[in-house]
């Protein structure tokens, strides 16, 4: 696990970065550095291998070497951290003078005697890491190993009565259900299905009760465990034994290879209708020899797999079936010559559904241009953006966390996550072992970390602040909201690299000036704190800050300073806060949310932040004519602006190729707005809102290759029909929401074929406003409400309807 690594994953680079030549290190000092480079290398990797082996299995004096190596990665770590600060710095003033001279000579003295300070301190740590690395060879720890387990957690599973079993009844049918009265049987294909959830959950026990009750209907049965570790020679012997004891009975004193086992399981499941179960899949490689030997005979066998892991279960079903079905039709419709960027995309998606899903939409419409997949291909999976995302949804897919709240409008952006009672129990012992993070729950309750270990991250939940020694903090989150009125200066906390102070009171806080003097700063959050103060122009001494949150404060306006913060990657700022010109000089910027956008220059400068992946504005409409002349927003995925008066004449579909989700209100929509709006290629979720009163469209306003990839479109205070799209329009849609005036059927100008759903293949959801009930007879709105259901009825997927 990486928590078990310390600061060594982050280190190593930084210490390869501080032998290039415009640190001006001495010779003696570079020399130690590679030494230091070398070690660590080999330490990490040591620290890896710990990291696999259960606690409980590990030497005491192993568990405190690696707790020391990990506290030395950190130690070192705020050396480098600081080095690099002191010798960065702020960008020096521009001003010529006699005064700005003076502070670079200062400059230079300054940076010469931290050079030289570093130079000591790297030559003491050499010390320490050749004792700590002594100690790694008396121990022998390179050699551990995970040692094998004696006893399978599942064997109780696996024998529990069935008249035990509580609460399992509705899961049990329920899947016994989807196995044997499904769409497809009748087809008489084999039918695998897997059951997914973390460690604990029952998976287990859900499969064997699925199994006793089924296997009657088999002409043989088998059930085994993979596990983490697997044998696959004793595995397929497991499972011929299983699925014939008498014939198998000396099957595993045999020396078969894997392959004549596949050849045996192969040729006896040719003529048989058969249930397995494969318990305990950690890994798809073990799958795909089981797979082999799973013969499809077109006698409705069953396969049932459990996991702990999402994208194992995805896999399972198969990511090539998921990725080319929704770009070709099917797997065996993939041209040839897409074959191999094919495999290079679907290995950088990892196996992750969200990441197939979305990166076949973007392909759909790009099957007879080779060239734009391979642009595709190399976009994917570059940046600490998607690094942070591909993390989150490892923890998606390992069932450690859980959705707790989507976007409203956005099923695939998720606002919150939970966890189960078992994994908070896991975190909290694990984060407690490690030395990862001390939690204060108040009354006196406290994870504090083991002995000998410093307080580097500090979470507080309803208590006041406790007694620590604070000067190697790193992180600090506060839960509380009164806290703050007892909160320190944190002045002396010079290594602090996160403070989130989100949704505290800071209203009667009379200053934050404390905040410039925290140098290694990446995260600062004063969200939701009502925080009425200034935001120092000091605050450019923030090199490092990636992250600002201001929404739901009251500074009024941004110091100029902030547009020299080259580093800083997501800012968000409310209603009452005004935002300096140069926002251009910004060039890092991937994330900007502005509740309140006045100045035209200002709006003109966000067409050139060009790594921006996500923008919102609220624009002030007799502002809204100059902004963005220019654009270059070609890595916008997420736009939400409010409120315009017409389309933006920037949002083209030659420069958002990446846009995905857009959510506008406009004073008027035109006709050519809703042509541009389908040719955006990667558009999946539309949500237009008119200001005022209900617009009408046209029918056939739309082109038949428009909305390729929609999934969700809702349009509001916008009189239309599904005629307004012809066929061959929006045929991935799933989730429409339009209104109807009604006044339009009772004069004749639309008819109740305008009301056709039949040309749109995907729809699951039909929501329709109705408007002006009270201008026509109920005669009009019966009609119309009785050839909507008519249409929702006779559609192939039976769409809801609202």
């Amino acid at each position: 696990m990486e928590v078990a690594t310390g600061a060594l994953g982050t280190l190593i680079p930084k210490l390869g970065q501080l032998l290039l030549d415009e640190y001006n290190l001495q010779k003696g000092v570079k020399k130690d550095i590679k030494f230091l480079s070398r070690e660590l290398e080999s330490m990490h990797a040591a620290l890896r291998s710990v990291g696999e082996v259960p606690r409980e299995e590990l030497k005491e004096q192993v568990k405190i070497w690696a707790r020391d190596v990990r506290e030395l990665s950190y130690h070192m770590e705020d050396i480098v951290d600081t080095f690099l600060v002191r010798v960065k710095g702020p960008k020096p003033p521009s001003k010529r003078s006699a005064k700005s001279f003076l502070k670079k000579m200062m400059g230079i003295v300054t940076k010469a005697k931290t050079r030289h300070e570093i130079g000591q301190e790297i030559k003491d740590i050499k010390e320490r890491v050749k004792e700590v690395a002594e100690r790694r060879d008396r121990y022998k720890v390179d050699a551990i190993k995970p040692g094998k387990i004696l006893v399978d957690p599942r064997i109780t599973a696996l024998y529990t009565k069935a008249t035990d079993l509580v609460g399992i009844d509705e899961a049990r049918e329920e899947l016994i259900t989807r196995l044997t009265k499904g769409d497809d049987m009748s087809a008489q294909q084999q039918r695998v299905v897997s059951i997914v959830g973390f460690g604990g959950l029952g998976k287990t026990t859900l499969a064997k009760a699925v199994y006793d009750q089924l296997r009657v209907q088999f002409d043989c049965t088998a059930f085994v465990s993979v596990s983490q570790n697997p044998d696959l020679n004793k595995l397929l012997k497991n499972m011929l034994y299983e699925l014939d004891k008498q014939k198998h009975a000396n099957i595993h004193s045999t020396m078969l290879e894997e392959k004549h086992l596949i050849d045996l399981a192969r040729e006896f499941l040719e003529n048989k209708r058969y249930l397995i179960v494969i318990d305990d899949i950690w890994d798809i490689k073990p799958w795909g020899i089981l797979q082999c030997s799973l013969l499809e005979n077109s006698l409705k066998s069953i396969i049932i797999t459990t996991t702990r892991i999402l994208d194992v279960a995805e896999q399972i079903g198969s990511s090539k079936k998921l990725f080319h079905g929704r770009i070709f039709g099917s797997e065996g419709k993939c041209p040839g010559q897409y074959f191999e960027v094919s495999e290079k995309i679907l290995k950088k998606c990892g196996g992750v559904p969200l990441a197939i899903i979305t990166t076949s939409s973007l392909l759909a419409n790009k099957s007879g241009d080779i060239k734009e997949w391979n642009d595709v291909c190399g976009s994917i999976g570059s940046k600490l953006f998607e690094l942070g995302e591909s993390y989150f949804n490892e923890l998606l897919n390992r069932s450690l966390i859980q959705v707790a709240d989507k976007h409203y409008f956005n099923d695939n952006i998720i606002v919150s996550c939970r966890v189960h009672d078992m994994v908070l129990e896991l975190i909290c012992s694990l984060s407690r072992e490690e030395s990862f993070v001390t939690t204060v729950l108040g009354d006196s309750r406290q994870s504090m970390p083991s002995s000998g270990s410093t307080v580097r991250r500090l979470s507080l939940q309803n208590t006041t602040w406790p007694k620590l020694e604070m000067s190697k903090l790193r992180s600090v989150t506060i839960f509380s909201l009164t806290i703050t009125n007892m909160m320190p200066s944190l002045s002396c906390c010079h290594l602090l690299r996160v403070l989130d102070l989100e949704d505290c009171n800071l209203k009667e806080h009379p200053s934050l000036r404390f905040v410039v003097n925290l140098f290694h700063l990446r995260y600062l959050s004063l969200a939701g704190t009502g925080y009425s103060g200034e935001l120092p122009v000091e605050v450019v001494k923030l090199q490092f800050l990636e992250t600002l949150r201001l929404r739901g404060t009251e500074i009024e306006e941004l110091p100029s300073s902030i547009v020299g913060l080259t580093q800083l990657m997501f800012l968000s700022v409310g209603d009452r806060t005004s935002l300096p010109n140069g926002l251009r000089y910004l060039a890092s910027l991937e994330s900007l949310v502005v509740e309140r956008l006045e100045s035209a220059c200002i709006a003109e400068e966000l067409g050139h932040l060009t790594q921006l992946r996500t923008l919102g504005v609220k624009l002030t409409r007799d502002k809204e004519g100059g902004w963005m002349k220019t654009c270059s927003l070609g890595n916008l995925s997420y736009l939400y602006i409010d409120t315009t008066t017409s389309l933006p004449t920037w949002i083209r579909p030659a420069i958002l190729l990446h846009l995905s989700f857009l959510e506008i209100m406009v004073v008027q929509v035109r006709r050519e707005d809703i042509q541009i709006l389908g040719r955006l290629q990667a558009l999946r979720y539309l949500y237009l809102r008119v200001s005022g009163d209900t617009q009408v469209l046209e029918r056939f306003m739309g082109s038949p290759d428009s909305f390729p990839c929609a999934i969700k479109c809702r349009f509001y205070n916008l009189s239309m029909l599904p005629s307004t799209f012809p066929p061959g329009a929006m045929p991935r849609l799933e989730d429409f929401r339009f209104c109807i005036e009604l006044e339009d059927f009772s004069r004749g100008e639309f008819t109740a074929d305008d009301l056709a759903l039949g040309h749109l293949p995907s729809l699951r959801n039909v929501e329709v406003g109705l408007c002006g009930e009270e201008n026509v007879s109920q005669e009009v709105v019966a009609k119309v409400k009785e050839k909507l259901r008519h249409e929702a009825d006779g559609h192939p997927n039976h769409p809801s309807l609202y």
